[in-house]
């Protein structure tokens, strides 16, 4: 892989060339199969439709090289034409979430400077498309995606998955706007020659008829989301794996760890239960690896630090200790990347916005050695060299496959006047992937609560996506806050769906259009899927 992404980078093609030399390698091959319109596309007519999108917006608009144009449309070949066409012009595409609304929608339009909308006809008479106003500091960051980076990732998902262009039928089901289905799935289409079968949203009543109707052997998934001859994983709970695999007689599982933005990623490419991924125990062989674990702060998951100022690293002779005897079994960390700005397969593009950027470097993290992107997510390395996701600490957390802004959502919160002071996270609930957001809340009054729980359900289900709604609330008298008064989140996290002597925990009833206290029946429903979140 290394060799085939470094004759790449000295070829100096951009996305847009590279993908014209598959259409001449396949001109009357099925490229995109979209199930929304029941339309079959080669990639002849998928290259005519990107250049009818190209022509469009010479002709309409007045774009330079290098302005931005925002695409905000659902999963279809539409979307994939789009951003190809931005290509072939000269300009940057903006990938934006198609759940956003008001305010998050607003930002993301703001900080990537787009000056144009390209957006799906069912959500042309959406007037919350053409809003610029300014967003709110601490929501999502729109990351750089190089012509390099994208056939990097795409490339590896082929090399790692054993993906095969010529025969498989890549089923897409995720968001087109994230790295996952945007680039990982449809990256084997434009660069590889694959064919891709598109739905427009993951519909679990469908999914195994789609799969045996358009004939898909490979696909990519959320934890709800699986394949017939290789299922390709974002996260697959380890309590559940080897249940999945033998209900479904599947041969192989495979699952990747990264981010949009990381310089490195991690694969578990053999099957290992619940991981997802590998790195040498042994010392000698550890510099060569791109990734390091360091030591963190588990109340306030900050990085702990030694009398010197640097990081600490997880010793790779430590884990080693764990196979001669003793009851070491491994440890966890924060995952950092290493940065190398003369290697295009590790150099950090950052963010549109520098600051942003240079918030996730960490110059010298160990004496003498490179930079290093910090990934907020924390990580267990066992004995054997084997990694599994703990959690992700910060601001953000993970819910029905994707990620959440607490900022996004306190932002709301902190314009009520009925709310005293407020902090959002994640719990895990029994059952359920991922974690459901809970806001922990000081009204200023007791007496407010009653008219604040239907208030802040209008305010959420109207202000934020369907995902990002928290589905529980604490209302306390006070949140504990550290020495230098940051709110403790690992201490209200401890708690779970638990009250106490201070707090009350409600829960979402659309049912009423409020938030209800959580009892044990409610609960016990929640815990066997009687009742969703």
């Amino acid at each position: 892989m290394r060799m085939r992404c470094s004759i790449a980078f000295w070829r100096n093609q951009g996305i847009q060339e590279l993908f014209s030399e598959t259409v001449r390698k396949y001109p009357t091959k099925e490229a995109i199969y979209d199930m929304t319109l029941g339309k079959s596309f080669t990639f002849t007519g998928l290259d005519e439709l990107s250049c009818r999108y190209g022509n469009m917006l010479e002709k309409h608009t007045k774009l330079q090289t290098g302005d931005v144009v925002a695409i905000f449309m659902e999963n279809s070949v539409h979307f994939v034409a789009a951003w190809l066409a931005c290509a072939k012009i000269g300009v940057i595409s903006a990938w934006i979430n198609t759940n956003l609304r008001a305010e998050s929608l607003a930002h993301s339009l703001n900080v990537s400077k787009a000056s144009v909308v390209l957006c799906s006809e069912s959500l042309e008479e959406d007037p919350l498309c053409y809003i610029f106003t300014s967003g709110t500091t601490g929501m999502p960051k729109p990351a750089v995606i190089k012509h390099f980076r994208y056939f990097y990732i795409a490339t590896g998902g082929e090399c790692a998955f054993g993906v095969k262009p010529r025969t498989d039928r890549i089923y897409v089901c995720l968001p087109l706007y994230h790295t996952s289905a945007g680039v990982l799935g449809i990256g084997q289409t434009i660069i590889h020659g694959a064919t891709c079968v598109i739905r427009k949203k993951f519909s679990a009543s469908n999914f195994w008829k789609d799969c045996v109707v358009h004939k898909c052997t490979v696909g990519e998934a959320c934890s709800n989301c699986f394949w017939s001859r290789l299922i390709n994983e974002e996260y697959l709970r380890p309590a559940i794996w080897h249940e999945f695999q033998q209900r479904f007689k599947i041969g192989r599982i495979a699952e990747f760890y990264g981010s949009t933005e990381g310089t490195s990623n991690l694969v578990n490419i053999d099957g290992k239960e619940g991981s997802c991924g590998f790195m040498t125990i042994i010392t000698c062989f550890a510099p060569i690896y791109p990734i390091r674990l360091f030591k963190i702060n588990e109340d306030t998951g900050e990085l702990l630090r030694d009398e010197n100022g640097y990081c600490i690293p997880i010793k790779p002779e430590v884990l080693l200790l764990g196979i001669i005897g003793t009851n070491i079994s491994g440890e966890q960390g924060m995952l950092a990347c290493t940065i190398r700005r003369n290697n295009p397969l590790y150099h950090f593009e950052g963010y549109v916005d520098d600051k942003e950027t240079q918030k996730k470097i960490i110059q010298e993290p160990l004496p003498g050695a490179n930079p290093v992107f910090l990934s907020g997510d924390i990580l267990f390395w066992d004995k054997l060299g084997y990694f599994y996701f703990r959690d992700r600490i910060g601001d953000t957390y993970r819910w029905k496959g994707e990620n959440v802004s607490s900022t996004q959502v306190e932002a709301i919160l902190h314009k009520l006047t009925e709310v005293h002071e407020c902090t959002v996270y994640g719990v895990e609930v029994p059952g359920c992937e991922g974690r459901a957001g809970m806001a922990a809340i000081t009204p200023i009054s007791p007496d407010v609560t009653t008219e604040l729980l239907p208030l802040l359900y209008q305010k959420f289900t109207t202000g934020l996506p369907t995902y990002a709604v928290p589905c529980f609330l604490r209302i306390t008298d006070q949140i504990e806050k550290t020495g230098t008064f940051k709110m403790k989140k690992s201490a209200l996290q401890s708690l779970g769906l638990v009250a106490n002597f201070s707090s009350t925990v409600y829960v979402l009833d659309h049912k009423n259009k409020t938030y209800t206290v959580l009892n044990n029946s409610i609960l016990d429903d929640i815990t066997h899927g009687r009742r969703a979140l």
